[in-house]
C-alpha cells in the first residue's frame, strides 16, 4: 500500500471524522435529519413513510444503517453525500429495533422484538445468522468493539453484558420491570447511560452494573427513546425535543431542536474510531 494512498485515506478519515464532531443524526418519526452543532441549522436527510428507533455508521464504506420497524428490513445511505439514495441491505425478522456495526470484522447486529432475537449479517447483507439465544423484549444493543463485549437490553427487564457469540452473558443492571428503550456506551470512562421510557429518569452505571447513579430527569413521562454520549455530553431526546447535558451531575440541559414528532434515534460520530 502505497504512502499516497495512505495520505489520502488519512485525510478521508479526518475529514469525516471533522464532519462528525460538528454534526449530529437523528430520526423523528418519519424523517432522518442532520443538526450542525455549531449553527444549530437542520437539515432534511431523508423523509419516508416509516420508523426508526436507532442507526449506526460504517467508517470503512461511510455508510449509515438503520432499521425500518414496521417495514421488516434494514436500509442503508452513504454519509456525507451530496445525493443520498436508499439501498435496502436485506429483509428482517419482525420488528427490528436496535442496530449496531462492528467495522472491524465488517458485520451488522441487530435486535429484533417480534422474535426474540438478536441477529448478524455481512455489511451487505449476506450470510444472516440468528442466534439461538431466546432474548426476553430485545430493544438496544451496543458494541464494545475493543473488548469484543455486546450490550443489549430486555426492553422491560434487564441490562446485558456478552460475549460476541452471546455464549457468556451476564445481567449487570437489574431493570425492575421498568422500560427501557435507549442505552449508549461511554467507552473511555467505562460506563454505561439510559433513560427510563415512562419515568424519564437518566441513569448511569459502570460498565459492570456498579455505582448506579441519577443524572437527570427528562422531565417527559414518555416518548423517551433516544440517548447518545459525545465526550463530555449527553444528548438525548426527550419526547419532541433533542437535548444536550453535560455528564456531570447538576448540569443544566441545553435544548438544541424542537419538533412536532418524537425523537426516535440518535447517531453522533465516536471520536476514538479510526480506520484506515
Amino acid at each position: 500500500m502505497g504512502a499516497s494512498f495512505l495520505f489520502i485515506s488519512f485525510l478521508t478519515y479526518c475529514f469525516i471524522s471533522t464532519c462528525f464532531q460538528q454534526k449530529i443524526l437523528f430520526t423523528t418519526k418519519f424523517t432522518i435529519m442532520e443538526l450542525d452543532l455549531r449553527t444549530r441549522n437542520s437539515k432534511l436527510l431523508i423523509r419516508q413513510n416509516a420508523e426508526m428507533f436507532s442507526m449506526d455508521y460504517d467508517y470503512n464504506n461511510k455508510f449509515i444503517y438503520f432499521p425500518r420497524y414496521h417495514e421488516h428490513d434494514i436500509m442503508r445511505f452513504n454519509y456525507p453525500s451530496i445525493n443520498i439514495t436508499l439501498e435496502t441491505v436485506l429483509k428482517t425478522g419482525t420488528n427490528p429495533a436496535g442496530l449496531a456495526i462492528d467495522s472491524k470484522f465488517d458485520h451488522i447486529y441487530w435486535t429484533e422484538i417480534g422474535t426474540s432475537s438478536i441477529v448478524r449479517c455481512n455489511l451487505n447483507g449476506t450470510y444472516k445468522y440468528t442466534f439461538p439465544e431466546t432474548i426476553r423484549s430485545p430493544f438496544v444493543i451496543q458494541l464494545d468493539l475493543a473488548n469484543r463485549l455486546i450490550y443489549y437490553v430486555e426492553r422491560y427487564d434487564r441490562i446485558i453484558k456478552s460475549s460476541f457469540n452471546l455464549s457468556e452473558k451476564k445481567v449487570i443492571v437489574p431493570l425492575g420491570n421498568v422500560r427501557v428503550d435507549c442505552m449508549d456506551l461511554d467507552i473511555d470512562e467505562e460506563r454505561l447511560y439510559w433513560i427510563t421510557y415512562n419515568e424519564g429518569e437518566l441513569k448511569s452505571a459502570s460498565s459492570k452494573g456498579n455505582d448506579v447513579q441519577p443524572v437527570i430527569s427528562t422531565n417527559s413521562k414518555f416518548n423517551n427513546y433516544a440517548l447518545r454520549v459525545y465526550g463530555s455530553y449527553i444528548i438525548y431526546g426527550s419526547n419532541t425535543t433533542l437535548m444536550e447535558v453535560n455528564k456531570k451531575q447538576g448540569s443544566i440541559p441545553t435544548e438544541l431542536y424542537n419538533d412536532v414528532s418524537a425523537i426516535n434515534s440518535i447517531y453522533v460520530g465516536k471520536k476514538s474510531l479510526v480506520f484506515i
